[in-house]
């Protein structure tokens, strides 16, 4: 992946994400390889990636429905699809 994309864009922030995620994996990993698994010092490690994988996660999703929201709100009513016309109901003639 590369970050030549606008900052803001959304490809940008997918990108920042998914490095984050890929962060917290080799940490996660690293912790398990390393001789120092059974301290107090890898436990510590695999919660914080854990913790910061799901905010990173939860982060990009709530910003995504609102912007999909906000952008909805905000778009032209010619994008939406026309109405139907209303139906006129015949006049009875009672004889």
């Amino acid at each position: 992946m590369r970050l030549d994309a606008p900052r803001g864009g959304w490809d940008f922030r997918r990108q920042m994400a998914v490095r984050t995620l890929q962060f917290c994996a080799g940490v996660v990993i690293g912790s398990l390889v390393l001789p120092w698994v059974n301290s107090e010092v890898a436990k510590t490690a695999v919660m914080s990636a854990f913790t910061l994988a799901g905010t990173v996660v939860a982060a990009y999703v709530t910003a995504a429905t609102t912007h999909d929201y906000l952008h909805r709100a905000t778009a032209p009513a010619s994008s939406a699809p026309p109405k139907p016309p209303p139906v006129q109901a015949k006049d009875e003639v009672l004889d």
